[in-house]
């Protein structure tokens, strides 16, 4: 699965892939979810991105989404909060 609920918490294992035409869900995996960022990799500018992205995309202020692991890699762990439109995402999921 490429997210991991917890009680209080989603933890989703996502696979970047930064200097992409547009921001977008590309694929899920069994082990990650591959969005593509228009960002570039530098001075964390992808990062930045890929929170706002993750942050719209499951309904939740872009504060609430935090990056566990996987700052300088293309592998990376979301933290956010276990909150009704994540949990709706979540069962809908299509990716």
């Amino acid at each position: 699965m490429w997210y991991k609920l917890t009680d209080k918490h989603l933890e989703i294992f996502v696979y970047a892939k930064p200097n992409a035409k547009q921001t977008k869900v590309v694929q899920a995996t069994d082990t990650s979810l591959h969005i593509a960022i228009h960002a570039k990799p530098d001075e964390g500018k992808a990062n930045l991105e890929l929170i706002k992205f993750v942050a719209k995309l499951f309904g939740v202020p872009k504060t609430d989404v935090k990056l566990l692991k996987g700052k300088s890699s293309r592998n990376k762990v979301l933290l956010l909060p276990l909150l009704e439109p994540v949990i709706q995402l979540i069962k809908q999921s299509q990716w």
